[in-house]
C-alpha cells in the first residue's frame, strides 16, 4: 500500500484468470464386465484440491449397454490459468441404483489437469486400471468448451441536424446506464468513432432487449446539456440497418411538452451495427496457440558459493533451493500449453567451459544447437548438472537472453496466426546492470507476441525490476520509446517463501492471459485454423462407431454425492456513479475516479480494477465496469475508493481523496442498486458525497423449450441373427422354432416384428465438430413419435448465436447398444423459433447412405418441431438480485449430551477466547447469510433444556425467551443472545428435530401463497448426538421439500451422525415413515470435526455448497419469477392501458358516469 492506504497496483490491475469451461465425455471399446449384455457405463469426475484431497465434482448419465458411449450430461467447472488442476475421469459399469460405486465394476480411469484438456481441446487418452496397466482397448475423449458468450456488437454511429447548444459539444450515452462515452467537438451534424461493446453488457444477450441511447451536449465544467434520446432494441436496429442506415429521431421530453409542432432534436444514425465473436484466451490456446517457455537463471557472483548454505545456489538435502521452486512454481503450470514440452534453458552471468568466458545466453545443456530440456524435469535435470560446471561471476545482464527469445518471436509473428506466444522466465539475484540495453529491449519486446516474468530470489533490492514492470507507467526505452504494452511481471520470491508453490505460479502468471489477447487482438491475428472438423457426430478415434443412446424406459441417472455440488461462482459486472462528491479543484471540479479493492482470505487488500477519469464532474457515472467473480459461500469484502485525479502516475497517494465504501459483495447483488455515504479515512463523512453501485450477472441464462414430433420414420434396419448352422434375415418365418431355443435373445424379439423406437439427439457445431448438447427419451415400437417437451441452455444448443447450425440426429434404439440411424437434419434456432403448433417447423429427416443407394429417395421421415420457445431461466442471481430474502433461522441443541457448560468438556463451554463449535458455526453460517436479508433480524430457538419459570422440557423456545418475537438484531445478537440464555437453562433432553422444522415450515408455507420468489428460508439446526424423533424428523423434512426452505445440520462434538447422514438425500431421495418421497433434496449435514482445524469459511464454504441450487430449483420448479421482475412485468403489460381507456371514451365523446362537464381538450389528453 501506498501513504495514504492508496493501492499502488496498476490501472488494469488483474485478478486470477478464471472462466467456466464444460467438458463432454465420451468412451470407446470399454470392458464388457456383463454376461448375457454389455456394460452399463458411467463416468464419474474428480478433481484434486491444493492439499491433495480428491473430491466429487458431478457425473454423467448412465448409458445401459453399450461400450462406446457419448454422454449427453456435460460437466461445467471453474478453469484456472494460474493453477496445476487436477483431474480424473473414472468409468464404472452400473448394475445398481445406489451412488455407492464401491460395489460396481471399474472400467478404467484418466488423471490429467485441466491445462491439458484445454490445450488440447480434445483430448482422446486409453484408460488404465487401479494398477495403471491398460483397461484392454478402452479410450476415453474430453471435449472441452468454454462457457461464455463472447460477441461484442461493432457500431458505426453519426447525427444530423441536432440542436444547438451553448457549446456544440456532443456526447453520448447508450443504456440505463453509461456503456460508452464518446465526444465530438462542436458539431452538430457528428460522426463517432467506431466503438465495440460486449453483448452481454449492451443487452444481456437478449437482442429483444429495449435500449436507450441518450445524446448530451459536453461541457468542460461538468454540467453536460441533454439533448434527447430514443428507445429501441438490438434486433429493431439490425434489421433497420440490413440495406441502409438505422434513423432514430432524437427525442427531448420537455421540450415535446412544451413545443407546438415539435419534431425533434435531431436524427441519430446507426451506420453499421454488427455481432461478432470477441478471441478470448482460451479460444487461442484452445484454438492451438502454443506458450512456448523459456527460462534464464542468474549464475552471477552475488548468489555466492553454491557449496556453502549461505548460497541461494545451494542445494539443500531435500533438493531445494530458491530456484528450483521457482522453475517449479511456474513451469509446472505452463508445460500443459506446450504440446512438445521442450524447453529451451539457459543461463547468464557465469564463466563457462572450456574457455572460461563470461556468457550472458548460454545453454544449461552445453548444446547450443538444442538448447531444449525435456519438460520441467528436463530443466531441474540440467540446472542440477549445469552448477558445479561453471564458474559464478557476473555483470547481471537481463538484455542478450531477451532479445534471444524476441529474435523466435519476431518469427512467429510472419504466420500471420496467433499460433505461437513466448514466455520468458528470469531468475535472478540482483541488481540489473544494462538497464539501458534491457529497457530497449523490453520496449522493442512489447510489439512482439512475448511477456517476460521475473522472479527475484534473495533478499537484495529490487527496486529496479519493480520499474521494469510498467504497472506505473509504460515503460519507455533510453531514448524516449514507449512500450506499446506492459509485458514484464516481477515478484519477490522471498513474499511466498512460506507459501504453497501454487501461491507463487497464481502470483506471476496472473497478467499472462490478459497479455496474450490484448496482443493478439491488437495485431487482428485470430486463433490458428482449427484441423478440418470430423463430419461424424461421435466423438471417437474410431469411424463408425454406433451411437450410444438411454434405456428404452429413460436415461438412468444417479443422484449427485454432496461433495459433487460446485461453488455458486460466477461473474458479476459492477456499474458505478456518485453523486455531491467534495470538490477539491480550485479553478474547476474534481476529477474522479474509482479503484476497486477486495480483501484476500489473509486479510490484504488488492486492487481488482480501476475506472476512467471523468473530469470536472462531481456527479460521475462512470463509463468503465468492473467484472468481479461472486462466490456465494464466502463473505467477499470490498472497498470502492474516490480519487481526485490531476497527474498521469498510477500512484494515487499524490491525489486527493474524496472518500470511500466497505462492503460485502453479498451486499451489493442482494440490493442490485447499493446507494451508500461515502466516508473518508476516519469514517466521517465525506460531505454529501454518496456512492451507488449496480450489480448484473454476466451469464446468458436463456433455455430453449422444445415440442418435438415425427412422421413416417423409417422401420427398423433389420438385423441378421444365428441360430446353430441356419441363418435367417427378419423379418421371415419364425414360427417354428421353439420358444427354448431363444433364450438368448428372447429380449430381442420384439425388435424383428415391431416397429422403431426412435430418440433425436441434438448437436451444436463447434471448431472440433459436432457436440452433443441433449439426448430426448426413447419412444417405443412408434414411427410417428411424440417426445415429452424438453428444454436445452441456449449456450449449449448453439453459443447464443441464433443463426448457427444445429444438427438433428433420429435414431432406433435397440437394447444392446446397436442403435441404428434413421436419419438426420440440420436448422438454426432462429429457424426453429419460428415454429406453432398451429403451423410447426418441419425437416425431412435424411439417411445420407440410403440417399446415395437409392433412387427417388425422398427422406427417413419428418421431424416437426411443434414448438421452440427462447426464455431465460432464472439463476440463483436473478432471484437475488430480484428481491428475494433468505430468511435465516437458528437452533441450538441444548441436550444433556452436551455435558455441563462450566465444565471445559462441554460442548456448550465458551473458552476465555469467547469461542466454543456452536457459536464458530453461527458465525461461519451467518456471516455469510445475513447479507440477504434485509432486516437482519434472525429468529433463534434452542431445543431440548428445561426452561425456567416451569421448568417443563421445551423442544422449540426462543433463545431471548420472547416467544411473541424470537428475533435477534444480527448474527450479533443470536450470539449474545445464546451466550444469556445458556446459563439460564438446564439441558435436558431428548433430541428432536421435528418441532422447529415445523415451526419454519409454516412461515414458508405462508410466503408461497404470494406466487412470487419473494422468500426462502433457511433453517441451521446445531446438534451434538442422535436424533429421537427420526419418523416425525423425515415427515417434517418431506413435507418441507415441497416448500421455498433449506435445512442445515452442522454436528458437534465426536458423536456418532449416521442419523444426519441419512436425512442428507446424498444416497438417494429422503422418504417419510409412510413412503413418501421428498420432491427434492433440501437436507446438507456436515460434522464439525471436519474443519476444526480450517479456517471458518471453509466452514462455510462447504454447508451453503448447494444452498444457491436448492433455491434455484425450488422456484424454477413452481415457476416462480424473481418479485421485482414480476412487479415490472405487471407493470409494462399495464402501462398502456390508462391511455387507452382515455383514448377511446375521448373519440367517443363520453364523459365520466358521474360528470356532466365537457370534455378535456385534446391539448391536456396529449399529455396523458
Amino acid at each position: 500500500m501506498a501513504a495514504g492506504g492508496a493501492p499502488m497496483a496498476a490501472p488494469g490491475a488483474t485478478g486470477p484468470f478464471l472462466s467456466k469451461v464444460v467438458l463432454s465425455v465420451s468412451c470407446n471399446h470399454l470392458l464388457d464386465m456383463d454376461v448375457f449384455s454389455k456394460s452399463d457405463p458411467l463416468c464419474a469426475v474428480h478433481m484434486n484440491s491444493s492439499g491433495g484431497h480428491w473430491y466429487e465434482v458431478g457425473r454423467t448419465e448412465r448409458i445401459d449397454n453399450c461400450l462406446d458411449p457419448k454422454f449427453s450430461r456435460t460437466l461445467e467447472i471453474d478453469y484456472h490459468f494460474e493453477v496445476v488442476q487436477k483431474i480424473r475421469f473414472s468409468v464404472y459399469d452400473i448394475d445398481n441404483d445406489t451412488i455407492d460405486l464401491g460395489d460396481d465394476d471399474f472400467l478404467g480411469e484418466l488423471e490429467c489437469t485441466v491445462g491439458q484438456i484445454v490445450s488440447s481441446r480434445k483430448l482422446t487418452r486409453p484408460l488404465l486400471r487401479k494398477d495403471k496397466k491398460p483397461a484392454g482397448k478402452g479410450t476415453i475423449t474430453i471435449v472441452a468448451e468454454e462457457k461464455t458468450d463472447n460477441r461484442v456488437v461493432h457500431f458505426e454511429m453519426a447525427a444530423r441536424k441536432l440542436d444547438k447548444k451553448v457549446s456544440g459539444e456532443v456526447f453520448m450515452f447508450m443504456v440505463e446506464y453509461p456503456l460508452l462515452e464518446s465526444v465530438v467537438m462542436c458539431n452538430l451534424s457528428p460522426t463517432w468513432k467506431p466503438f465495440i461493446l460486449p453483448l452481454q453488457s449492451l443487452c444481456g444477450g437478449e437482442i429483444e432487449r429495449r435500449l436507450k441511447v441518450e445524446c448530451y451536449d459536453y461541457n468542460s465544467s461538468g454540467s453536460h446539456d441533454y439533448i434527447g434520446a430514443f428507445e429501441t432494441s438490438l434486433a429493431q436496429i439490425q434489421e433497420a440497418s440490413q440495406s441502409f442506415a438505422a434513423e432514430f429521431e432524437c427525442i427531448n421530453s420537455k421540450k415535446k411538452q412544451k413545443k407546438k409542432n415539435y419534431k425533434n432534436s435531431g436524427v441519430v444514425i446507426i451506420k453499421k451495427c454488427e455481432i461478432a465473436k470477441q478471441y478470448t484466451f482460451l479460444d487461442y490456446i484452445m484454438g492451438g496457440c502454443q506458450l512456448n517457455f523459456t527460462i534464464a537463471i542468474d549464475f552471477t557472483g552475488s548468489n555466492g558459493d553454491p557449496r556453502t548454505p549461505q548460497s541461494l545456489h545451494f542445494i539443500d538435502p531435500q533438493g531445494y533451493n530458491e530456484y528450483l521452486a521457482a522453475i517449479w512454481a511456474v513451469g509446472s503450470v505452463i508445460q500443459d500449453y506446450d504440446s512438445d514440452k521442450m524447453f529451451p534453458a539457459f543461463g547468464f552471468g557465469a564463466q563457462v567451459p572450456p574457455t572460461w568466458q563470461v556468457s550472458h545466453e548460454f545453454p544449461i545443456n552445453f548444446n547450443p544447437a538444442n538448447p531444449f530440456c525435456a519438460g520441467i524435469e528436463g530443466v531441474v535435470s540440467a540446472y542440477q548438472q549445469c552448477l558445479p560446471q561453471v564458474k559464478l561471476y557476473g555483470p547481471t545482464s537481463f538484455s542478450p537472453i531477451i532479445n534471444h527469445v524476441a529474435c523466435f518471436a519476431r518469427q512467429a509473428m510472419q504466420q500471420n496466426t496467433a499460433s505461437q506466444y513466448f514466455v520468458l522466465l528470469i531468475i535472478t539475484d540482483g541488481v540489473i546492470t544494462d538497464m539501458d540495453q534491457t529497457r530497449s529491449a523490453i520496449v522493442n519486446a512489447s510489439r512482439l507476441p512475448m511477456s517476460i516474468i521475473i522472479i527475484g530470489v534473495g533478499g537484495a533490492d529490487f527496486s529496479a525490476m519493480e520499474f521494469l514492470d510498467g504497472d506505473d507507467g509504460l515503460l519507455r526505452s533510453a531514448t524516449g520509446e514507449a512500450a506499446m504494452r506492459d509485458i514484464v511481471q516481477f515478484v519477490p520470491f522471498r513474499q511466498f517463501q512460506h507459501a504453497p508453490r501454487e501461491a507463487l505460479a497464481q502470483n506471476v502468471l496472473a497478467e499472462v492471459p490478459g497479455q496474450v489477447v490484448d496482443f493478439f487482438r491488437t495485431m487482428k491475428l485470430p486463433p490458428p485454423p482449427p484441423p478440418p472438423a470430423d463430419t461424424t457426430t461421435t466423438n471417437t478415434t474410431t469411424p463408425n462407431v454406433q451411437a450410444s443412446a438411454p434405456s428404452a424406459a429413460c436415461l438412468c441417472v444417479l443422484p449427485v454425492m454432496a461433495a459433487a455440488a460446485a461453488q455458486c461462482v460466477t461473474k458479476v459486472e459492477l456499474t458505478v456513479s456518485c453523486e455531491h462528491l467534495l470538490d477539491k479543484d480550485i479553478g474547476s471540479k474534481s476529477d474522479p475516479l474509482c479503484v476497486l479493492q477486495m480483501s484476500s482470505k489473509e486479510g490484504q487488500w488488492f486492487e481488482v480494477g480501476r475506472t476512467e477519469k471523468v473530469q470536472n464532474c462531481l456527479c460521475p457515472k462512470f463509463a468503465k465496469k468492473f467484472v468481479v467473480d461472486y462466490y456465494f459461500e464466502i463473505v467477499q469484502k470490498l472497498r470502492f475508493g474516490i480519487y481526485d485525479i490531476d497527474n498521469k502516475t498510477v500512484d494515487l497517494s499524490d491525489d486527493d481523496f474524496l472518500g470511500q465504501l466497505e462492503c460485502t459483495f453479498g451486499q451489493v447483488v442482494s440490493s442490485r442498486k447499493l446507494t451508500r455515504p461515502l466516508l473518508l479515512k476516519n469514517s466521517t463523512a465525506a460531505g454529501k458525497g454518496t456512492i451507488t453501485i449496480m450489480a448484473e450477472e454476466i451469464n446468458d441464462n436463456r433455455v430453449a423449450n422444445f415440442e418435438v414430433e415425427a412422421r413416417k420414420l423409417d422401420n427398423k434396419v433389420r438385423t441378421i441373427i444365428t441360430f446353430g448352422e441356419v441363418t435367417a434375415t427378419a423379418p421371415c418365418a419364425f414360427t417354428n422354432m421353439k420358444e427354448k431355443k431363444l433364450p438368448f435373445f428372447s429380449g430381442r424379439i420384439a425388435d424383428f416384428f415391431g416397429k422403431s423406437d426412435p430418440y433425436l439427439e441434438f448437436y451444436k457445431q463447434t471448431e472440433t465438430g459436432w457436440q452433443l448438447a441433449h439426448r430426448t427419451e426413447v419412444v417405443n415400437n412408434n414411427l410417428n413419435p411424440t417426445w415429452k417437451p424438453f428444454r436445452i441452455p441456449v449456450q449449449s444448443l448453439c453459443g447464443g448465436d441464433m443463426e448457427k447450425p444445429i444438427k438433428v440426429e433420429c435414431y432406433d434404439y435397440d437394447n444392446d447398444g446397436s442403435h441404428d440411424l434413421i436419419g438426420s437434419c440440420e436448422g438454426t434456432l432462429k429457424r426453429f423459433q419460428e415454429a406453432s403448433r398451429s403451423s410447426p417447423a418441419e425437416f425431412d429427416c435424411i439417411n445420407s447412405k440410403k440417399k446415395q443407394k437409392k433412387k427417388g429417395y425422398k427422406n427417413s421421415g419428418v421431424i416437426s418441431v411443434k414448438l421452440c420457445e427462447v426464455k431465460k431461466q432464472y439463476s440463483f442471481l436473478d432471484y437475488i438480485m430480484g428481491g428475494c430474502q433468505l430468511n435465516f433461522t437458528v437452533a441450538v441443541d441444548f441436550t444433556a449430551s452436551n455435558g455441563d457448560p462450566r465444565s471445559p468438556d462441554s460442548l456448550h463451554y465458551i473458552s476465555p477466547q469467547g469461542v466454543n463449535e456452536y457459536l464458530t458455526a453461527t458465525w461461519s453460517v451467518g456471516n455469510v447469510i445475513q447479507d440477504y436479508d434485509s432486516d437482519k433480524m434472525f429468529p433463534a430457538f434452542g431445543f431440548g433444556a428445561q426452561i425456567p419459570p416451569t421448568w417443563q422440557v421445551s423442544h422449540q423456545f426462543p433463545l431471548n425467551f420472547n416467544p411473541s418475537s424470537p428475533f435477534c438484531p444480527g448474527v450479533a445478537g443470536v450470539v449474545e443472545a445464546y451466550r444469556v440464555c445458556l446459563p439460564q437453562v438446564k439441558l435436558y433432553g431428548p433430541t428432536n428435530f421435528s418441532p422447529v422444522i415445523n415451526h419454519v415450515a409454516c412461515f414458508a408455507k405462508q410466503a408461497i401463497q404470494q406466487t412470487t420468489a419473494s422468500q426462502y428460508f433457511v433453517l441451521l439446526i446445531i446438534t451434538d448426538g442422535v436424533i429421537t424423533d427420526m419418523d416425525q424428523t423425515r415427515n417434517a423434512i418431506v413435507n418441507a421439500s415441497r416448500l421455498p426452505m433449506s435445512i442445515i445440520i452442522i454436528g458437534v462434538g465426536g458423536a456418532d451422525f449416521s442419523a444426519m447422514e441419512f436425512l442428507d438425500g446424498d444416497d438417494g431421495r429422503l422418504r417419510s415413515q409412510t413412503g413418501e418421497a421428498a420432491m427434492r433434496d433440501i437436507v446438507q449435514f456436515v460434522p464439525f470435526r471436519d474443519f476444526k482445524n480450517a479456517p471458518s469459511q471453509v466452514l462455510a464454504q462447504s454447508v451453503l455448497a448447494e444452498l444457491p441450487q436448492q433455491v434455484a430449483t425450488f422456484f424454477g420448479l413452481f415457476g416462480l419469477k424473481p418479485p421485482n421482475e414480476a412487479k415490472a412485468l405487471a407493470g409494462s403489460v399495464l402501462a398502456e392501458i390508462p391511455a387507452q381507456v382515455v383514448g377511446f371514451f375521448t373519440s367517443m365523446g363520453l364523459t365520466p358516469p358521474n360528470n356532466n362537464t365537457s370534455p378535456p381538450p385534446a391539448a391536456v389528453l396529449g399529455t396523458v
